[in-house]
């Protein structure tokens, strides 16, 4: 039951690229709807025009200068030199796919993980959640790359360096300040490194991977459980999956961490899977696993059962499990 389920048919991995090139009705009609009193400067292919994009750009002097402030705004943190490859990249590719731009990635020698695109693709969820607009990282870095027939407005520069030329040069008692302020921000940043190492929490049946572990710190247990496990299994690649696949590996964990008394039998037993597919979907369960801890350590097998008592662990409040019936009755 724990065998490994056969790589995809040439014909079913061709299906799953279409669907993921494929751009929802919703996502279309989400592209910016507003007039821009700048439109002159805005490249004439407007079906990724972004509003936000136009202010940065309005604000940058060149196309370089340009992807950075966007990187900047979009949070990236320590990804943001990571972020402006991935948008030369997706320059270079002659189609903009995912596939494209980790091959070009891969063969620049940048270093790019799975877990780097899921990070990322949060990162610009998260900053469009309460704009007007719906955007997908994919169509922002379409976006993105329109821009680099942008005119932008090389005055900046000028008048940056005018700036400049005014400034006198600071005193050695300035420069003393300077460098304590220096030394107390690294204090500070080496302190918050140490913060989240504390809130990282550890799955103790997978190995160590530290940016995972942070997410599993980040749990919120105020959610409703169905949340709390879509969280974990997102954060893992579960939206990568077809549709069904999906669907199937959520009721399994979902209906697994609830169980006081947890085996293969019992789970089953409490499933609406048909019987005839759960031994499959079981499989299926075990390959998503090790996919994900293949990208940081070939070497190690989870086992589905261990991965769903130690995802109870940390999803569930033991009150939770206890409130539920019996799963024997």
């Amino acid at each position: 039951e724990e065998e490994e389920i056969p790589e995809q048919t040439e014909e079913a991995e061709a299906e799953e690229e279409a669907e993921e090139e494929e751009i929802p009705e919703q996502t279309e009609q989400a592209v910016v709807e507003e007039n821009n009193p700048n439109d002159s400067k805005i490249p004439s292919k407007k079906e990724y025009e972004i509003p936000e994009l136009n202010e940065l750009a309005q604000k940058s002097s060149s196309y370089e200068e340009f992807v950075k402030s966007v990187s900047r705004w979009l949070e990236m943190d320590n990804r943001q030199e990571l972020f402006q490859s991935i948008i030369k990249s997706a320059e270079q590719a002659s189609k903009i796919t995912w596939n494209n731009i980790e091959e070009i990635l891969k063969s620049n020698g940048v270093n790019y993980r799975q877990w780097d695109k899921v990070w990322c693709t949060r990162q610009v969820a998260s900053k469009f959640k309460n704009s007007k607009t719906y955007v997908t990282i994919m169509q922002l870095i379409k976006a993105i790359i329109q821009y680099k027939d942008y005119e932008f407005n090389n005055e900046i520069i000028v008048e940056a360096v005018e700036f400049a030329e005014e400034i006198p040069e600071q005193t050695e008692e300035a420069e003393a300040e300077e460098e304590a302020e220096e030394e107390e921000t690294s204090e500070q940043n080496e302190n918050a490194e140490v913060g989240k190492s504390e809130n990282r929490v550890k799955m103790e049946c997978m190995p160590d991977i530290p940016q995972f572990e942070e997410i599993l710190g980040s749990v919120d247990k105020t959610q409703p459980i169905e949340k709390r496990v879509e969280y974990v299994l997102t954060a893992m690649g579960l939206k990568k999956l077809k549709a069904r696949q999906q669907k199937e590996i959520f009721e399994i964990a979902n209906t697994a961490v609830r169980l006081k008394e947890m085996s293969i039998e019992i789970i089953f037993s409490k499933l609406t899977i048909p019987k005839k597919q759960q031994k499959i979907n079981w499989m299926i369960f075990s390959k998503f696993i090790n996919d994900f801890v293949k990208e940081y350590y070939s070497d190690t097998k989870v086992r589905v059962l261990d991965f769903l008592k130690c995802m109870q662990n940390i999803v569930m409040l033991e009150n939770e499990i206890e409130s539920f019936t019996d799963p024997t009755d």
